[in-house]
């Protein structure tokens, strides 16, 4: 249901073009035509499906299942529970199951179990950009009613059936049986299923009902919690678990009835429910609560553990008691802040009267008018509360800057009062106004100091012994009935947060993924948060490896490996058919197998170890000033890409231990030190070290440092840096901040010439370079003499010729064209004499043609 808008370009690591976004997109976007059909169009050309080495896949929407999408791939990327999947063994009978309902649900849930167990074989070892889940997604779709799956109920519905289905699967897992000879296999299946203690914890209700104590003991799979009427996890968390009063049967009984939970196990994955949506009775239609709702990416749940309660009920106490005197406290500033039935701030009342009493404008600025900063004010009474002087400063002036600022009015003032009335008036109103300040910054200095220890009254070592950190946050953008959905979810291997949006998946920086799940703007916000127990470290690690070239089928059951490989071999057919398609193609194109001139120079430029092309010989070469406008170091970062690589190799270290910005920071550090020891080697005609990379080029020539400090960005945001996840995190981090750089007309000016006189150099380069090789190699001289004229123009048209770093050798350039003269002079002379009037109308041709092309007036650098 594809609501989201925007998609920065940066973040599509897995190649998927603009087209294939739009179509599914508008595919999407037909939810309420039930004509439609499929939701995505896979891409004719293969290539665009493939997998970019162990790059993480997507899931095809197969027709409105972005909820399934954003589920399984939260759960498939916790290693302990994708370890428990494919590690599962299916019961000979599964095929053959029938016969009663109970029989029924049990072949059903095996049946998922075995669709599931595949669907992750694939996402493990599939060379696919993404894979297609549609017979998982069937059985899922059959247990309801509808058929489908579109508002949040009953995306949570799944999840919970998708719970109960997977830990009744494991009953019958064959890999857990048969490990106790003598307890049997029942006993041990009963014994070891994962299920349960990966996602299910328990808690304990205590409480009294209509005058009865009670106390019970339940098991949660996923907890709930509201949203509407709390800011954070923590809020909600403590109005659901403290002491709190409960509804009865009978609302007439006097007996009180109020109930309190304690958390006696939690699950090694706990997972929050977040309950945004709430049923309007006057419009008979659920609606979305869109309220701004933060959460930690680390929580400790010390305060809710049943062992800590008699600790927490007392600071719980404690916190009571601070919040009571906040609020006091909070009442009395607002009388300061909104005082009387104008709710002006009083020190402002009490400043008019002043002015008023001396016949002061309370628009002029005063000499001894003690400026006074606003503290915070309740909320209730934020709104009704505004200073008149505040409300006058806002209002504009109709006619600024149309007419000359009118002559103010006269100050009002008493018309009778003495001096010494006017004396003890004033000195009476500045001690007034004086102690209502100082009144005033007490109580918010309190207020502060109270919010401080209410903030921090749990912050304490003993209580910080139950931490769970972030691992997936699901998003539902649009309304209750309708919308699209889409995941979250932390590469722990990496430290970097991956977004899981169907088909495409790419690398957010928390800022990204907090914009848009904590809600108070716009249509997206997170409706579940899983976090995983920070003292399972085992429940993260992946399967180990033996190198890097090891692949991860090893690890897969023989039939899952078989699946794979033949779902591997089948693409390997559609991409070899795509190229026998393509090559087809170009056999029956005129004059086939014969090499163009233009295919050949090009080929000749590669070999030289430069990106320049080699124009025809006919094209005349650009001057300054119809040079094209030059698309920045693009091209030229192009050329480092290797280096890149290596810098990026360099710093996974640092990379997982402080993530991409630190990384990033490293990379470019290692890299500006190696280009500045290649700058500082010997140049010659043997090898030109400014043909490595153009910062070189900018560091022989003194470019400014914000020129060669954006180039070295442009190196690493350069597309092709997106093989694995850590070089595309840093090639994101590199892209912000090159959007974050604020250059000026100036600059972006200095810094496309600079980029334009590198172009150019290796371009010049490239001329002369061919024409070398054609003069001694091929011995061509009527080839080589216009490539050679070529390089001379560009360095006389475009280069300051007082800097020798900035242009190819002159040296040189003067003597390959002398060269060319001397050989073209000997071959017209020997044509002309030779008699033949063939031969000397063809001399006399290039005697006009060549000679007055390389004899034309040329600035000489010597």
């Amino acid at each position: 249901m594809g609501l989201q808008r925007n998609q920065p370009a940066a973040g599509n690591h897995t190649g998927v073009t603009a087209e294939e976004q739009d179509i599914s997109r508008a595919l999407e976007q037909s939810i309420k035509d039930p004509s439609t059909g499929s939701w995505f169009v896979d891409p004719i050309n293969p290539y665009e499906r493939q997998r970019d080495n162990s790059w993480p896949v997507g899931l095809k929407n197969v027709g409105n299942t972005c909820w399934f999408s954003a589920v399984i791939q939260s759960l498939y990327h916790l290693p302990a529970f994708r370890h428990m999947v494919l590690s599962f063994m299916p019961p000979r009978y599964l095929k053959d199951a029938n016969g009663d309902a109970e029989n029924s649900k049990e072949h059903r849930n095996l049946l998922f179990m075995a669709e599931l167990r595949a669907l992750f074989a694939l996402m493990l070892g599939t060379r696919r950009k993404y894979v297609d889940p549609t017979k998982s997604v069937e059985i899922l779709k059959a247990a309801f009613a509808s058929g489908s799956v579109d508002d949040q109920q009953d995306v949570s519905e799944f999840t919970h059936k998708l719970l109960e289905w997977l830990e009744d699967a494991f009953k019958s897992d064959c890999s857990q049986k048969n490990t106790d000879p003598e307890g049997g296999e029942r006993e041990a299946a009963k014994k070891t299923n994962p299920m349960l203690d990966l996602f299910y914890g328990q808690f304990k209700v205590e409480g009294i009902n209509e005058g009865n104590n009670f106390v019970n003991t339940e098991t949660f799979g996923q907890y709930p919690l509201r949203v509407q009427g709390f800011s954070n996890l923590h809020e909600s968390l403590e109005a659901s678990t403290s002491h709190g009063e409960i509804e009865t049967v009978n609302r007439e009984t006097n007996g009180e009835s109020a109930q309190e939970q304690w958390f006696t196990r939690l699950p090694h994955v706990l997972t929050f429910e977040l309950s945004r949506f709430h049923f309007n009775q006057s419009m008979g239609r659920p609606e979305k609560i869109h309220n701004n709702f933060k959460f930690p990416r680390t929580i400790y749940m010390d305060r809710y553990m049943d062992i800590n309660r008699r600790r927490v009920k007392v600071k719980r106490e404690e916190l009571q008691g601070l919040t009571n005197q906040m609020r006091e406290l909070q009442v009395k500033l607002d009388r300061y802040q909104c005082y009387g039935a104008k709710r002006c701030p009083l020190t402002d009342v009490l400043q008019y009267t002043l002015d008023f009493a001396t016949g002061h404008s309370p628009d002029a600025p005063t000499t001894d008018d003690v400026e006074m900063a606003s503290p915070a004010r309740s909320p209730d009474t934020l709104a009704e509360c505004s200073s008149p002087s505040r409300r006058k400063q806002a209002t504009p002036s109709p006619m600024k800057g149309t007419q000359a600022t009118p002559t103010p009015p006269p100050s009002l003032g008493p018309k009778h009062v003495s001096d010494d009335e006017l004396m003890v008036l004033q000195q009476c109103l500045r001690r007034w106004r004086e102690e209502v300040e100082q009144d005033v910054k007490g109580l918010q200095d309190s207020i502060d100091g109270i919010r401080a220890n209410v903030d921090n009254i749990f912050e304490e070592e003993d209580l910080k012994k139950f931490e769970f950190r972030l691992h997936a946050v699901l998003v539902h953008e649009g309304q209750a009935s309708e919308g699209h959905y889409w995941s979250y979810i932390r590469d722990h291997r990496h430290n970097v947060w991956l977004k899981f949006n169907d088909i495409s998946v790419g690398v957010v920086d928390w800022d990204e993924l907090e914009r848009e799940s904590i809600g108070g703007s716009g249509n997206a916000s997170a409706y579940c948060l899983m976090y995983v127990d920070s003292s399972r470290q085992e429940l993260l690690q992946d399967f180990p490896t033996k190198s890097d070239s090891e692949t991860v089928l090893n690890h897969l059951a023989d039939d899952l490996k078989q699946l794979v490989l033949e779902d591997n071999k089948q693409f390997q057919h559609e991409l070899r058919q795509w190229d026998q398609k393509k090559n087809q193609a170009q056999t029956v194109r005129p004059e086939q197998g014969m090499e163009s001139k233009d295919d050949r120079l090009e080929q000749e430029t590669e070999s030289t170890g430069t990106s320049a092309p080699v124009p025809d010989k006919n094209q005349r070469p650009r001057d300054r000033h119809d040079a094209p406008v030059s698309s920045f170091s693009t091209p030229h970062s192009s050329m480092s890409v290797q280096a890149s690589r290596q810098a990026i190799s360099k710093s996974q270290n640092v990379f997982i231990d402080k993530g991409p910005e630190a990384a990033l920071n490293r990379a470019c550090e290692q890299e500006v030190e190696r280009l500045q020891a290649v700058a500082q080697t010997p140049t010659g005609p043997e090898e030109d070290v400014r043909l490595r990379s153009c910062i070189v080029y900018f560091m022989l020539n003194n470019a400014p440092h914000f020129v060669i400090e954006r180039s070295v960005l442009e190196q690493f945001a350069d597309q092709q840096l997106n093989y694995n996840i850590q070089s595309q995190a840093m090639r994101k981090m590199a892209s912000r901040r090159l959007e974050q750089q604020r250059l000026s007309d100036l600059q972006r000016n200095q810094y496309q010439m600079w980029h334009d006189e590198y172009n150019n150099f290796i371009r010049c380069t490239a001329f002369f370079v061919y024409a070398v090789k054609v003069l001694y190699q091929i011995e061509n001289c009527h080839q080589s003499l216009p490539y050679i004229v070529h390089a001379c123009r560009l360095g006389d048209g475009f280069f300051d010729i007082s800097d020798p770093h900035k242009r190819q050798s002159p040296a040189l350039l003067a003597f390959c064209r002398r060269q060319n003269l001397l050989h073209l002079s000997e071959q017209c002379a020997a044509q002309l004499e030779s008699g033949d009037k063939a031969e000397i109308e063809q001399g006399l041709t290039d005697m006009e043609e060549l000679m007055m092309l390389a004899t034309a007036p040329l600035v000489l650098w010597f």
